[in-house]
């Protein structure tokens, strides 16, 4: 499954850990630039066209609930081929 999420909507700034009395702390995802994402996303982006069968993509721009309800309507009918549910 590949949540396809705008770079700009990822605000990598604002995931900073803020540990108990101390100041954020930024880990080298948040600090790497726009570029690294972008090669990143179209990597991803390649492996999905290439293997449709294999991997899904789902448009995360929208609302929590939807992307929610997008996933499920692709998992579900496959748990009962895995032996779930």
């Amino acid at each position: 499954m590949l949540i396809d999420v705008p770079i700009h909507d990822k605000k990598m700034e604002s995931r900073s850990k803020l540990l108990p009395f101390s100041e954020p702390v930024r880990d080298r995802m948040e600090e790497a630039d726009r570029n690294f994402f972008e090669r990143v996303a179209k990597g991803f982006r390649a492996i999905a066209a290439a293997e449709p069968n294999r991997v899904r993509v789902v448009d995360g721009s929208g609302p929590v609930e939807t992307t929610f309800a997008k996933i499920w309507e692709l998992v579900q009918p496959v748990l009962p081929r895995i032996g779930r549910w």
